[in-house]
Parts: structure tokens; C-alpha cells; sequence
């Protein structure tokens, strides 16, 4: 081959790369788009304001409480506002990469495809609510203070559970980057920081993430129904503690907030966010966050005893850590 037949071979191979990762590139230049626009129009009434500030103070000497205000906006544009663009960042990166590699059924779960292919469905319905709640915070104006819940934690829970795939084997994405270690730093953050958020509402909760732990590293062939018997009733205690069915009986009214005449868990939920944040935009994205654990428990109880002589106890302890990350949500 001449060098005009090996540079005229070069360029179609280029070609052809370029043209492979257009989607993925748009994907990514779209989220980023997105997060600019949501940050955009979170920062405007704190621009206004600032600017307001500053012609009062060219004109008056202002008293100390109205400097201190002036300072903690400086606190939160200098500082906090970079630090939540660069946690999105980041999250937002992942998960547009992750998602364009391809789900696959692992060798230890062939004979469950079913239960497989329910995961997958349950973890687009989660990805999608993202998706959504992203579009809804970008419609409305939010305060910084604001961004870690509706924006920061959604987004490190769900790249959470895309991890807990990943190592699971679910995708064939190798985690490499500068930005993939920096996002497991902010899982390990989280997940660190559940111990003590359950036992500042109720001790009695951390023994039965202590037992799910302690049995995950054990060696009883029974190990993973205990563990996911303990996550389950650990969530099930916490919705139901924050919503008890007397409250919303006497809050809600409709027929579409129950099923068999109990509270759904939708109806706490609902309870749970307005009471919380006045507002019910986070509702459906943890309902499906919730869903996608749940089919998560299902794949690990799922042929357990093939399941267990598969995977590693770091692999496994995986799940606590993605409900460790539900937890904070819940509670913090």
C-alpha cells in the first residue's frame, strides 16, 4: 500500500470513528447544555440581588447583619456554586458514558433472564425520571441552597446504582478516569455519612444495616436473605416512621393513594417530600429510585446460592451502599 492508499484508508477509518461517537458527543453536549441552563437561572435572582447590594453600598455604609448576608452570598457564588457544577459534572459524565454501552445479562444470571431484563426495565424508568427532574428544576427557579436535593443527590444516587451494575456486570464500562475516581469519592461521602443520620432519628434502624453488613460478610449460605431481608424492612420502617398510616388517612382522602385500603407508597412519599421541601418534584424520581433497588434485591435473591458463588463480598456489599445512599435521601 502506497502512502496515498494508507492516508486515503486512514481518513475513511477516522471517518467512521467521528461518525461512531457523534451520538454519544451530542448526548454529551446536550446534559452539559441542560446543567448550564438550571444553573443559569439559579444564579439570576442571586445576580440581581448582588448587583443591588452593590449600588446600596456605593451610596450607604451598611450595618454588620447586611455584611454578613453579602458574605455568605459571596460564600455561596465563589464557592459552593463550582463545587455542586463540578459534582454534576462529573455524575453527568458518567452516566451519559455508561448508558451508551450496552446492558448485558451476566453469566451467573443466565438462567434468570426475566428477573434481569425487569432490572433493566425498572433502571431506565430510573434514568428517565432523571431525566425529568433535571427538566423540572431547569423550569423552576430554585435557591443554591437547594441544589444538593433536587439536583446533586439524584444524580449521585442514580450513577450510584449504574455502578452497583457495572460491578456487577451488567455493562462492560471500565471506570478509568480521573472524573470515575472523583464520583466514587463522592458514593464513599455519602454512603459514610448514613450511620449517623439514621441514629440521630432512630438507633434501633442501625442494627438492621449492621446485620445486613455483618451477614453479607459471613459465611452462611443463607447470608443474602438475611442481608436483603434487613435493607427491606430498614426502608419499609423509615417511609413508614416519616408517613404512619394515621397521618395520611387523615391527609389524604382520594382513593388513588390507596390499594387494598393501606397508604401506597407513593402516598408516603408524597407526604414525606411536601412535609420536607414544600414541594412534590422529587416524589416520582424516589418512587423509581426505590423500584430500582427493589429489582435490584430480586436479582440477588435470584438462584442465591449461584448468585454468591459468583461474586466477591465487596461486589456484594454493593447494595447496602446504594441503600445507605436512598437513606440520606430520605432522611437527611
Amino acid at each position: 500500500m502506497d502512502n496515498f492508499d494508507y492516508m486515503s484508508a486512514f481518513q475513511k477509518s477516522m471517518e467512521r470513528y467521528f461518525k461512531s461517537i457523534q451520538p454519544i458527543s451530542k448526548q454529551f453536549i446536550d446534559a452539559i447544555s441542560l446543567n448550564q441552563k438550571i444553573l443559569s437561572k439559579i444564579m439570576l435572582p442571586y445576580q440581581k440581588m448582588a448587583s443591588q447590594v452593590a449600588k446600596l453600598n456605593s451610596a450607604i455604609s451598611m450595618p454588620n447583619t447586611t455584611t454578613d448576608i453579602i458574605k455568605r452570598l459571596s460564600n455561596s457564588m465563589t464557592i459552593q456554586l463550582p463545587e455542586y457544577v463540578h459534582k454534576l459534572q462529573i455524575s453527568t459524565t458518567f452516566l451519559e458514558t455508561i448508558r451508551n454501552t450496552n446492558f448485558i445479562i451476566p453469566n451467573y444470571l443466565i438462567d434468570f433472564k426475566k428477573i434481569a431484563l425487569t432490572l433493566n426495565t425498572n433502571t431506565d424508568h430510573l434514568y428517565n425520571s432523571l431525566k425529568t427532574l433535571t427538566g423540572i428544576v431547569a423550569d423552576n427557579q430554585i435557591t443554591i441552597d437547594a441544589i444538593p436535593e433536587f439536583l446533586i443527590k439524584p444524580h449521585i444516587s442514580v450513577s450510584a446504582h449504574f455502578n452497583t451494575l457495572n460491578n456487577l456486570k451488567f455493562y462492560e464500562y471500565e471506570k478509568s478516569t480521573e472524573a470515575d475516581k472523583e464520583l466514587q469519592i463522592e458514593f464513599e461521602e455519602a454512603s459514610n455519612s448514613a450511620e449517623q443520620i439514621i441514629s440521630k432519628v432512630n438507633i434501633e434502624w442501625i442494627s438492621l444495616l449492621k446485620g445486613a453488613e455483618l451477614s453479607f460478610s459471613s459465611k452462611n449460605p443463607d447470608k443474602i436473605r438475611h442481608s436483603i431481608t434487613s435493607l427491606r424492612e430498614l426502608i419499609t420502617q423509615i417511609i413508614h416512621y416519616l408517613a404512619p398510616d394515621s397521618v395520611i388517612k387523615e391527609e389524604y382522602k382520594e382513593d388513588k393513594w390507596y390499594s387494598d385500603n393501606r397508604p401506597t407508597r407513593k402516598a408516603r412519599l408524597h407526604y414525606i417530600q411536601s412535609k420536607r421541601f414544600g414541594t412534590d418534584i422529587l416524589v416520582n424520581f424516589i418512587e423509581k429510585d426505590i423500584a430500582a433497588i427493589l429489582a435490584l434485591f430480586d436479582v440477588f435473591q435470584a438462584g442465591t446460592h449461584r448468585v454468591i458463588s459468583k461474586l466477591t463480598d465487596e461486589q456484594l456489599k454493593l447494595i447496602i451502599e446504594r441503600v445507605k445512599l436512598l437513606v440520606v435521601q430520605l432522611l437527611e
